[in-house]
């Protein structure tokens, strides 16, 4: 009986279909613990909720439609946008990168020190608040177009007088002349003293400043 059973031998053999499953269970396996995570990138549009660049399918020059008599102011504002645009393009590539690498769990760019990592934050809000400020300038720039469009350009809204041809050239997006921009802060004021909410009225101070005064010679033609 002991000499018989010398010569038993295990049936380790195991079937090809059980063992492919095994070899895919184990695959599956390895995988899992180094997958990374594949996240598409994300785009401009996705980051600004539109593209500012592009034009639409209707898209005419629009230079024709801006009267004669600003075009003076119209060169102005379209060398103020593309430069926007430049700034909003390269902040708006920086603040996708970082957004990227959190989607996808990759901290490699980012420093681990504490302080270093307070500085990488700060950075990356700064650019957003870049961002920001470029989209509203843009928007300010593009009433400012339609507004000659439709001929109401040069107009202050609060005083409904011309606004004189140095602030135009100064802030060529402006709403307001130096009175009304004037007047309108000490409306503000007297808001904020009675604790009232003054939203809506925020002058020219987008972006880029409120750009000097001017005189009251009327808008040029030129």
């Amino acid at each position: 009986y002991l000499k018989l059973r010398k010569h038993i031998k295990l049936n380790l053999w195991v079937p090809d279909e059980e063992r492919k499953a095994r070899e895919k269970a184990a695959a599956a396996a390895r995988s899992q613990g180094t997958r990374t995570h594949n996240v598409a990138a994300a785009s401009i549009s996705d980051l600004l909720g539109s593209n500012p660049f592009r034009k639409g399918a209707g898209f005419v020059d629009e230079a024709k439609l801006v009267p004669e008599k600003f075009r003076r102011y119209y060169r102005l504002l379209v060398d103020m946008r593309e430069a926007l645009q430049k700034g909003l393009a390269f902040h708006s590539e920086s603040a996708l990168k970082k957004s990227g690498k959190d989607d996808a769990g990759d901290l490699s760019g980012y420093s681990q020190h504490l302080a270093d990592a307070g500085t990488d934050t700060a950075d990356r809000d700064f650019a957003l608040s870049l961002i920001s400020n470029e989209q509203e300038g843009l928007k300010e720039i593009a009433d400012a177009i339609e507004r000659m469009k439709n001929g109401s350009y040069g107009v202050c809204e609060i005083t409904n007088k011309p606004i004189p041809a140095p602030r135009l050239i100064a802030v060529p997006f402006t709403r307001y002349s130096l009175e009304g921009q004037k007047e309108l802060e000490r409306n503000r004021r007297a808001h904020r003293r009675r604790g009232s909410n003054p939203l809506g009225e925020i002058g020219d101070e987008v972006g880029f400043g409120t750009g000097g005064g001017g005189g009251d010679d009327e808008p040029s033609d030129s």
